[in-house]
């Protein structure tokens, strides 16, 4: 879901503190309930259940999160409800049930039986897919599905795949209030000790169905639902055992001539899943089962009173408006709603119930609106005034993107327009200052949608210089790792991208781009775009290339081409049997040629080189490693060469290079001592050692060989 860090604390008469403590389910239940409840303003007495499962928010908070004063609450979950009865009056019960996959149900069940003693009630259920720790746990659980589809029925279900989103359900105990449905029935029941802790139980889902039709108001028969919403998550273990359970019971199976199941359109939504089979039971549609190829052995198809066979894709044969939910968490809460589908409300209809609520009286200034003039409250209006001057401004299509405008000195106009802007925090270039410059950078664009603009000093190709300009863009890297703001990062560049214009281009300088692509897979909250351009003097041509949030996420600008140059993949030839490169021959190089990688690399060489210079610093053969450096001294005998030297040292380099044959091609694997380390946690050092193994031995190869 996308805008969950939206949210109008204003409406709700909160402060920007407060709100920022609040989690994102709690914001966006807010929202929902306040939709929900207002056909339903009043009377207080309204209880709210909240089912909710949410911990993810818990998972991504840093310790500074844990010094605020509203930190308790943005972690607690069991505030959902609260939250809604507080910031609406409302004195009914108010509490939160967390029953895993059942939890809708549950709650929908928990709310009726204070219908009795209240008018109304509001069941709301919320699941966001936000922290990926828990996807990683269910994976491991082997709950998720590896073709990801919910291959609910069909034969070769192998788990289910995760759904988001926020329900919110008005119950109330006069009838003629709610014309899309009554609800009938529920049971709940739990499996008890079945085959496992997560295994369910065909038995106890057996009891919970007579339960939920002895709960119905008359006799059973008429009560029982031709439609059920199964909890249908296409698992192996699953399925088999609830489809024969939802036909056992005599009275149900008599009327059931449809069986379907909202993940497979739509997720399996986890807490909220049965809030949307019941949504889906109320509009009184049944999408098909769309990944239904075939159908699990295990079901029989055959329906109870012999009329023919039960049907998984279109509720034509649907024929009474009783219809049945049912969830069941990996816990072992099981759950069962009936209800009784009313007439389908017509669009036009529902239309113009919306247009008579809005009621609007003219008045003197049209950019203020007073609540006096209303029926109610007023929802979903969206406007922006301009103010008349002489030339009118054209609308920003965002305005919280950085905005750069080179205006003259004496513009009197532009006191008209004074607002809010971002502050700028020039810092000077001095050594002593850089260390706080990229954290200080990540903090300016805490805002969502932020934009920083990263322009590299020049593209030198002196190995000193550029390392020091790499590890600007490798301290800044770092910050937004570990500080996981969402914002935009536009490195712009001089002539470090290979543009097809011959000689131009430096491996130096593509180094940059090189990082910020890595930035791009290790964060991929921050969008990085790539911009390379012939020189500091284009930048004012390019500044809406800049301030394009739909642009390319690399492109490269030169005087000498009126398009914008971006990269694309092209088909090549069919492959006749003949390699398009020409064959290896000649002497070859391999540095790092005793680790793992290089010894790969060369046993591919190996096959059509002439000889190989195996290249190492310590020059020792790891033993997993052995019986593949014998194969190559067994294949290549004494044109297999292994020299001890470490390629940092170009001293030392230019003294062995004058001892080898000559060369043909060069295989550069060294690895600098202290292994991997992603941006987040690289130091300079680290990242100075890795660096100085690499690039010079890389550009004096290149010098060497020309």
């Amino acid at each position: 879901m996308d805008g969950l860090e939206l949210f109008d604390a204003d409406h709700f008469g909160m402060s920007a503190s407060e709100a920022a403590g609040m989690g994102p389910a709690q914001r966006q239940v807010l929202e929902v309930a306040a939709e929900s409840l207002h056909p339903l303003q009043g009377s207080p007495d309204i209880a709210v259940v909240v089912g909710s499962t949410q911990h993810d928010w818990m998972l991504l908070q840093e310790p500074a999160a844990y010094t605020s004063a509203y930190g308790g609450l943005a972690i607690n979950g069991a505030v959902l409800a609260n939250r809604i009865s507080y910031n609406f009056a409302l004195r009914g019960p108010s509490f939160v049930v967390d029953t895993a996959c059942s939890t809708a149900l549950v709650a929908v069940d928990a709310a009726c039986r204070y219908l009795p003693d209240v008018p109304s009630a509001l069941v709301a259920a919320a699941n966001l897919l936000i922290a990926p720790q828990v996807f990683v746990l269910y994976s491991l659980a082997q709950m998720l599905s590896r073709a990801g589809r919910c291959f609910t029925f069909n034969a070769t279900a192998d788990g289910y795949v995760r759904g988001e989103g926020i329900v919110a359900i008005q119950l109330s105990a006069n009838e003629a209030k709610h014309a899309e449905g009554h609800l009938l029935g529920s049971a709940v029941n739990s499996d008890g000790r079945s085959a496992s802790f997560t295994a369910p139980s065909g038995l106890a889902q057996e009891e919970m169905l007579l339960a939920a039709l002895r709960a119905c108001d008359g006799p059973c028969g008429h009560s029982a639902p031709s439609v059920v919403e199964t909890h249908g998550t296409g698992t192996a273990l699953g399925d088999p055992i609830e489809h024969p359970t939802t036909l056992e019971p005599s009275q149900t199976a008599l009327s059931l001539r449809l069986l379907s199941s909202s993940k497979t359109g739509l997720g399996h939504g986890e807490a909220l899943a049965g809030a949307a089979s019941l949504l889906r039971l109320f509009a009184q549609c049944a999408a098909p089962s769309i990944h239904l190829q075939v159908m699990n052995a295990h079901f029989d198809l055959r329906c109870a009173d012999g009329s023919g066979c039960l049907a998984f894709a279109s509720e034509a044969v649907a024929a009474r408006p009783e219809r049945g939910a049912s969830s069941f968490g990996f816990g072992g809460t099981n759950a069962h709603v009936i209800v009784r589908t009313g007439a389908a409300t017509p669009p036009a209809r529902r239309a113009s119930e919306l247009h008579r609520r809005l009621r609007l009286r003219s008045l003197p200034f049209p950019w203020k609106v007073a609540p006096a003039v209303l029926d109610g409250k007023l929802f979903d209006v969206q406007w922006t005034e301009w103010r008349e001057i002489e030339e009118k401004p054209s609308p920003l299509k965002d305005s919280d993107r950085l905005i750069v405008a080179l205006l003259p000195p004496d513009l009197k106009d532009v006191r008209l327009l004074t607002g809010d802007i971002r502050r700028r925090s020039p810092v000077e270039s001095a050594e002593e200052d850089f260390g706080s410059l990229p954290a200080n950078l990540a903090a300016e664009v805490k805002s969502p949608g932020s934009s920083l603009v990263l322009f590299l000093r020049r593209s030198g190709t002196d190995a000193g210089l550029l390392a020091e300009e790499i590890f600007e863009l490798l301290a800044l890297s770092g910050a937004l790792c570990r500080s996981r703001v969402r914002a935009e990062l536009v490195v712009v560049s001089q002539r470090c991208a290979l543009a097809g214009i011959p000689g131009e281009g430096s491996p130096a300088a593509a180094a940059l781009w090189g990082l910020a692509r890595s930035l791009r897979l290790e964060a991929p909250w921050v969008r990085v775009r790539l911009l390379d351009t012939d020189g500091p003097e284009d930048l004012q041509q390019l500044l809406p290339l800049l301030l394009n949030q739909e642009a390319e996420l690399e492109c490269a600008y030169r005087r000498c081409n009126p398009h914008v140059l971006v990269p694309r993949l092209r088909p090549l030839p069919a492959f006749d049997g003949t390699p398009p490169w020409p064959p290896l021959s000649g002497w070859h190089l391999v540095s790092g040629g005793t680790g793992g990688i290089g010894l790969l690399a060369a046993q591919a060489l190996a096959r059509q080189a002439e000889g190989l210079v195996l290249l190492s610093r310590r020059g020792v053969i790891a033993k997993q490693e052995h019986a593949l450096f014998e194969e190559l001294e067994g294949r290549l005998q004494r044109k297999l060469q292994r020299v001890r030297v470490d390629v940092s040292s170009l001293e030392a380099m230019e003294a062995v290079m004058q001892q080898l044959p000559e060369l043909s091609g060069v295989v550069h694997a060294a690895q600098a001592p202290l292994g991997y380390r992603d941006l987040a946690g690289q130091s300079r050092e680290a990242f100075l050692g890795e660096y100085s193994v690499r690039f010079p031995f890389a550009r004096y190869l290149l010098g060497a060989l020309a």
